[in-house]
């Protein structure tokens, strides 16, 4: 017989999806990550409330006579290029199209418009994955700029125009800008500034804005470079912030756009699925209309004054750090601090994040060594605040054993964080093998210790190991080791040495 909750042949809650999801909808009640990922009902109600009352019809939603009344996804036509339409008409683009596949899809369709054999692309170190392998793809090459790194807070700080001048200025050839802006951490790169002089120099300029969807819908929100000349073409990331179910994402060309809409669809034609989920496409446009409405503002501007007053208690309280950046417009809704106790030790990111967890469950958006990241979203509700600010007031009264002793007995499911570790950002790839002759080759594996012993015994780099593998940790998704890249010993600060690394016979 099998239990309620239990999948026939499975052995525990973590062996399958279905129990996994089962498991985790009895976590933490206050979620306080981005509203696409925390399993609140406020994100998407109209669709929420179709599945609770007619959740069989939500599996006749994705049947061939549904997508024959909706129209083509690719090309779009009826009901489809209706919506699309709209949606163009209230961010005021060129044209705006929707993604299933998350804003990797997006952007590496992006990249195919973009990119070409005879295009270089300027990219920030800490560029996500999928922008770096789009460009690869298509043929162009790479050059890389490096945004400041705040070694005091362990991130990077957004790209400025200064560090792009100089890149192009030193390197003549490049044709192609990429800005990620606003970062995981909400600090928004000055778009206008950077927009006019790509403009001015011939440039077409790819915001990367997953993490800045809510943007567009508020004036108290920073640029995210939709409507501003020079920009070309901004991907977001509806799941992330504007509360569209997760993988859901959005590609706008601006009307001063340099690319076509033909190229655009094309792009998206070969890398979009043929057989999209309805269910996402309705909750991207359901967020769209929604955001726009007076109702979705009014919603917006709650949750801004939440997060004000999270902010304003957090700089009262003794021991805290809020985490500000003056000059630098950031991202209203997030709220990252670090504590130090009365003792002058300062809490890891885990120990915070585990205290606000198990005594108010209040589950933050991400931890890292020194800090915690949380965000008030559109499903942020009164009594999430409230538990918030307890578990703030509450950790700064605790004595340091008890604190201490809490944080330790706390959950076990401690987060890999390789790309902040020792404070180091990263250096610039050097790639030994193209990326299209990466699949033709074949693959051993080797524990990293040995390959940085190899490394350290041969002063002179004559020895080849080349990564057969993409370590990325996410969040952000930058790439640490690339596939194709020579494997270095500046590499070894972000690796396990216990971990088994593949790589390429080559030599």
């Amino acid at each position: 017989m099998v239990e309620k909750g239990q999948v026939k042949g499975v052995d525990g809650p973590a062996d399958s999806n279905y129990n996994l999801i089962n498991q985790l909808g009895k976590g933490p009640k206050y979620s306080m990550h981005m509203p696409g990922h925390c399993g609140n009902n406020e994100v998407t109600p109209i669709l929420n409330q179709f599945l609770k009352e007619y959740g069989g019809n939500a599996i006749e939603g994705t049947t061939d006579e549904v997508f024959g009344t909706l129209g083509n996804y690719f090309p779009p036509s009826g009901i489809m290029k209706k919506s699309l339409d709209q949606a163009a008409e209230l961010y005021g683009t060129k044209c705006t199209y929707y993604g299933i596949n998350g804003s990797t899809g997006n952007l590496i369709s992006a990249t195919r418009c973009l990119g070409g054999n005879k295009q270089v692309a300027l990219l920030q170190r800490n560029t996500h994955r999928s922008v770096a392998h789009g460009f690869r793809i298509s043929g162009a090459r790479l050059r890389f700029s490096y945004p400041d790194y705040d070694e005091e807070h362990t991130l990077f700080k957004p790209l400025t125009l200064d560090q792009i001048k100089a890149e192009v200025e030193q390197n003549c050839d490049i044709t192609v800008v990429v800005v990620t802006t606003p970062t995981y951490e909400g600090l928004t790169a000055d778009v206008p500034a950077i927009a006019a002089y790509c403009k001015l120099k011939g440039l077409r300029l790819l915001i990367d804005g997953a993490h800045g969807s809510i943007f567009p819908f508020h004036d108290q929100m920073p640029h995210t470079g939709i409507g501003i000349d020079g920009v070309d073409i901004v991907v977001q990331s509806l799941h992330k912030a504007a509360g569209a179910f997760s993988q859901a994402s959005v590609i706008h060309l601006n009307k001063t756009s340099s690319i076509d809409r033909t190229q655009l669809e094309t792009a998206l034609f070969i890398t979009a699925s043929t057989s999209p989920s309805n269910l996402l496409l309705a909750s991207i446009e359901e967020v769209i209309v929604r955001n726009f409405s007076k109702e979705g503002k009014d919603m917006i501007s709650k949750v801004i004054g939440f997060a004000t007053q999270a902010k304003d208690t957090i700089r009262k309280l003794p021991g805290y750090q809020l985490w500000e950046f003056p000059g630098i417009p950031q991202d209203p809704t997030k709220v990252c601090f670090d504590y130090t106790g009365p003792n002058g030790k300062k809490l890891t990111g885990e120990q915070i994040r585990n205290y606000f967890r198990e005594h108010f469950s209040v589950d933050p958006e991400e931890y890292t060594p020194t800090s915690v990241l949380f965000s008030f979203h559109i499903g942020t509700t009164e009594a999430t605040l409230a538990n918030f600010l307890a578990a703030a007031q509450t950790l700064h009264t605790e004595t340091e054993e008890k604190l201490l002793f809490k944080c330790r007995t706390l959950c076990e499911d401690i987060r890999p964080h390789a790309f902040h570790k020792n404070n180091s950002p990263l250096q610039t790839p050097v790639y030994a093998v193209d990326l299209q002759e990466c699949f033709q080759l074949k693959v051993k594996s080797y524990p990293a210790w040995a390959i940085k012993q190899s490394l350290e015994s041969d002063p002179y780099d004559k020895q080849l190991w080349v990564s057969a593998q993409i370590i990325s940790p996410c969040p952000p998704g930058c790439i640490v080791v690339d596939i194709g890249e020579k494997i270095k010993l500046w590499h070894f600060k972000f690796l396990d040495p216990q971990q088994e690394l593949l790589v390429f016979e080559v030599n």
